[in-house]
């Protein structure tokens, strides 16, 4: 029987053209003018920008774009959405880098991120332009393209791909391997086996939520599609989930469906909570607070409709809008309000027409904006204009509170990880995070040999996590007005890292809790997803949840 995982030492000449066109296809084809959704935070989340050097917190719908980087804390998590709904889940104690977001010629999409550590899962939705991702990790890359499932987990050298569904192609300094659905792939340099393969794989809680994630993506086939608004709309665009559980579709005679926010206060209008954040090639860019607030604020128009309120219509989804408002300003503020679908035409809402009117001062200084920040003036009052004028300070080009260093350094760490793969059980050896390298680095001691026999799996397979305790994420449907105050940066974030930094060891799962089914509105379910330890075998151990957690009705599942 044909093995399904294929490995040589010595790449052949047709798979290497393969393996060169898919990696060049990333190259070539960079463009810095996508922006992708952070669509669920939990915990302490946090990013930085390419033109920002501080780390800042990262509230649920931070635009993301090309180049920025993105860390999870301890019992922190974060999922990013693409254009059509691929996603990556982001595990705790993690650092992702957004090297490159890619459009080719034909409107693909070739993407290649880093995993520089921690664990992830990687979904790319099958499309008819031939999207591909790449994500580089410390043994090489791993390339996939639509319709691939897989999970990857680093502990410093070490590291474990499974794949759930479609292939996986690996390239690096241990070999050139083709890992397709049902197997796991292990790489250990410096042990005696440096690749272990594996058939099987068997979920444990963070697969679960994962799962539970894409069952909720899914439901929301119940509600329009989006082709009946856009005939360009060939797959449902991200965000689109998010409006079933929060809002109502209804007829609206001459306009077609419409969407309105059931989550809301009757009183509520659009672009009133939420901040602004600058962005370069964009410029004053909403992020909205609401848990649904990317869809009805970056595509489509809102209109006021007696007896119903506000009503957002789909529209066209082909560009990315920073905001759908009309600008106004006036002596020492500034103001906005709904942009109306036409020029000519204005919104009959009375006293509630959405946007608001700040001081130049704290529109300047960004910020989540709060009732006590907004002026009681009319935006109509002032000057119509084309944009703000109002340069921002540092602050206005975060999405949140500036922090000192990414979350995954949160906390430091003296004792030997529960679950190291690389360090001895003698190891004296300290690791820092280098800003310049953004990975972590031996600060002092280097680690003692060990013998083949205690690298044989990445951890025992009869391990028992360190902490299976419950918690139960929500999703964000709001946050404190805290990212207007400006903190010094850590030693750790310089441009030349001092022995201050925080010290800290890699962990791999030594807190190892995951995001509750509970988590997404629709789903059923309790316990915390405890991933389980790495094993050379084709299974993880002690994956299912101890109580509650899994599917409705159940445990486990398969992933879709």
């Amino acid at each position: 029987m044909k093995s399904r995982v294929s490995f040589t030492k010595i790449l052949p000449i047709a798979g290497l053209i393969v393996l060169l066109a898919a990696g060049s296809a990333c190259a070539q084809t960079s463009s810095g003018a996508r922006v992708i959704r952070l669509s669920f935070v939990e915990g302490s989340v946090t990013v930085q920008r390419p033109d920002v050097q501080a780390w800042a917190e990262a509230p649920v719908n931070t635009p993301l774009e090309e180049g920025f980087n993105l860390s999870t804390g301890e019992n922190s998590y974060a999922e990013i959405q693409f254009e059509n709904g691929g996603t990556i889940r982001l595990g705790e104690l993690s650092l992702l880098d957004l090297k490159e977001l890619g459009l080719a010629e034909n409107a693909g999409k070739n993407d290649r991120v880093e995993l520089r550590q921690g664990y992830a899962t990687f979904h790319l939705l099958s499309s008819d332009r031939g999207d591909l991702l790449r994500v580089d990790t410390v043994n090489g890359s791993l390339t996939a393209r639509g319709g691939t499932l897989f999970r990857v987990d680093l502990d410093q050298e070490a590291e474990r791909v499974e794949v759930f569904d479609g292939t996986v192609m690996v390239q690096g300094n241990l070999g050139h391997m083709t890992v397709d659905k049902g197997y796991a792939l292990l790489m250990q340099p410096g042990a005696a086996e440096p690749t272990v393969i594996s058939k099987g794989i068997t979920e444990d809680d963070w697969d679960h939520w994962v799962d539970d994630r894409e069952s909720s993506a899914d439901a929301s086939s119940t509600v329009p599609p989006p082709q009946g608004y856009d005939g360009d709309a060939s797959e449902t665009p991200y965000g689109w989930s998010d409006l079933q559980d929060n809002g109502n579709w209804t007829n609206v005679a001459g306009l077609g469906y419409g969407w309105t926010p059931t989550t809301v206060t009757a009183d509520w209008a659009p672009y009133t909570e939420g901040q602004w954040c600058w962005y370069p090639g964009y410029g004053y860019t909403w992020i909205g607070a609401e848990s649904w607030g990317w869809l009805p604020y970056h595509y489509g128009w809102w209109k006021f409709i007696p007896g119903k309120g506000w009503v957002w219509f789909p529209g066209n989804f082909g560009s990315w809008t920073p905001a759908l408002v009309t600008w106004y300003s006036g002596p020492n503020w500034i103001g906005w309000t709904v942009r109306a679908q036409r020029r000519d035409e204005a919104n009959a809402c009375g006293g509630s027409c959405g946007g608001g009117v700040v001081s130049s001062t704290t529109f300047r200084q960004g910020g989540l904006l709060t009732p006590n920040l907004m002026l009681n003036v009319s935006p109509a009052t002032g000057e119509r204009v084309k944009a703000p004028g109002v340069a921002p300070l540092a602050s206005a080009r975060l999405p949140g509170k500036m922090v000192p260093s990414p979350a995954a350094l949160s906390r430091g760490i003296q004792a030997r990880p529960n679950h190291s793969i690389a360090a001895s059980e003698n190891s004296t050896s300290a690791v820092v995070y280098d800003a310049q390298q953004k990975r972590y680095v031996n600060g002092n001691v280097a680690a003692a040999a060990q013998s083949p026999d205690s690298v044989s799996g990445a951890r025992a397979l009869n391990e028992t996590p360190a902490n299976s305790g419950m918690i139960q994420p929500m999703p964000v449907t709001g946050r404190e007005a805290s990212n207007q105050s400006v903190m010094n940066l850590n030693p750790c974030a310089s441009p030349m890292p001092s022995m201050d930094c925080v010290i800290v060891h890699p962990r791999f799962y030594t807190s190892p809790v995951k995001p509750s089914p509970a988590s997404h509105p629709g789903v059923s379910g309790g316990g915390h997803p405890s991933p389980a330890p790495l094993s050379s075998g084709g299974e993880h151990t002690g994956g299912s949840p101890s109580s509650g957690g899994g599917h409705p009705g159940g445990g486990g599942g398969g992933h879709h």
